[in-house]
């Protein structure tokens, strides 16, 4: 960021892990799906806070449950507001009619300046939801960070991943079939939920002699330079080892793509350079064509300074919209958590909650999709009733018998 730009970062947690040198943190926040009425509105109350304490200009949120306050924080104190979707989690997390009316809401009444989104899939997601403010942004790279790296001939990769349960599957099964790749032995470099069980799973299947596992790492491009023959990841891990000139593996969603070769690359930079689209396997190492056409591409496409330029851009010329029946839907919420049995249920579940937010969204917004949350929801509530009202007939009748 340019020197005249400060960031401020609001977490549910934080890992020191993450080196993020002279940055102001604040952390815990709920930030989740069993966020109480009473938490939901502390966290909303903190960001109000700190927005105005640091005489914030932009709030940027990301999923996922940091959207709601975050967007009620927005119109709050009337600061702009823009959303990141990094991939189809970012669209589809919302789990109840109360979530999914809100955020739907949000984006029709561009209550955000602008959606950035990763992949160029993303961007229609979003102009279905009514939202005109959506652009492609991908993530950029620092190619001083990056640069080109020495490559080692040795038939050793690095296999560089979190490793939890979205991961694990297939790290699992490119270290079955590491010869199909011509590989003689991998380096494990992350960490997570399923690190003890990947350790196991290399005893079980007698890989120690194979591979290795690492740990966690903050530097990636000494830990890579002049040691490996290439890169096995997907998504971030892609564009960094691409950047440095390195042969890259593509693994993810339970799958294998291979060697990424010219044509798969201008696939999956579409995409944010993952393979949720494509199940094709390539075992054939890139050549030294497709190598520079790739490097040449991320130089000209992905470098922090262009991508920078056109997101501070963006920010200057846009406006948010701030509608006061969401202002209005959180002063009713403040309501309810003054309210010693209310506050402690759920934000995402408490029909108070949902009744709310029919009143305050379900009378404003014009999209058909949107009123159907609500037409399907208090079906939901009425049959809820009906069947209470019969088991208490039940029960009493029972009792008369009796």
């Amino acid at each position: 960021m340019p020197e005249n730009i400060e960031m401020i970062f609001a977490f549910k947690t934080y890992s020191e892990k993450i080196k993020l040198d002279n940055a102001k943190i604040y952390t815990d926040f709920h930030f989740s799906y069993e966020d109480t009425i009473e938490e939901f509105c502390q966290d909303v109350e903190r960001l109000v806070e700190i927005i105005k304490k640091e005489k914030i200009d932009v709030i940027h949120v990301h999923p996922y449950y940091s959207f709601f306050a975050a967007l009620f924080a927005s119109q709050l104190t009337k600061v702009k507001i823009v959303y990141t979707y990094h991939g189809l989690g970012s669209f589809n997390f919302l789990k109840t009619p109360i979530s999914q009316a809100i955020f739907n809401y949000a984006f029709e009444a561009n209550s955000f300046v602008k959606v950035f989104s990763v992949t160029e899939a993303g961007i229609d997601c979003f102009k279905d939801l009514g939202c005109k403010n959506v652009l492609h942004l991908p993530n950029p790279i620092d190619i001083n960070i990056f640069p080109k790296a020495k490559l080692q001939n040795n038939q050793k990769y690095a296999l560089i991943s979190r490793i939890d349960t979205d991961k694990i599957r297939e790290i699992e099964k490119i270290l079955l079939n590491l010869n199909k790749f011509n590989i003689k032995s991998v380096d494990i470099y992350g960490d997570g939920s399923e690190l003890e069980n990947l350790k196991v799973f290399i005893n079980d299947n007698n890989l120690e002699s194979k591979v290795s596992v690492k740990g966690y790492i903050t530097n990636v491009y000494d830990t890579i330079n002049g040691k490996y023959n290439g890169v096995i990841g997907l998504g971030r891990v892609v564009l960094e080892s691409l950047a440095m000139g390195m042969p890259t593996i593509l693994i993810g969603y339970n799958k294998i793509n291979g060697f990424i070769n010219k044509d798969l690359y201008d696939k999956i930079k579409k995409v944010n350079f993952v393979n949720i689209m494509f199940n094709d396997v390539n075992y054939k190492y890139p050549t030294e064509k497709d190598m520079n056409y790739m490097y040449k591409d991320i130089i000209k496409n992905y470098k922090t300074q262009t991508i920078l330029e056109k997101y501070l851009l963006e920010l200057e010329k846009s406006k948010s919209n701030f509608m006061h029946n969401i202002s209005d839907l959180y002063k009713e919420l403040v309501v309810l958590n003054k309210n010693n049995d209310l506050k402690k249920c759920y934000f995402h579940h408490e029909r108070e909650v949902y009744k709310l937010v029919e009143k305050y969204i379900g009378k404003f917004t014009l999209r058909n999709e949107t009123i159907n949350i609500f037409v399907n929801a208090n079906l939901v509530y009425e049959t809820q009733d009906l069947f209470f009202i019969k088991m208490k007939e039940i029960k009493k009748g029972n009792k008369d018998n009796d």
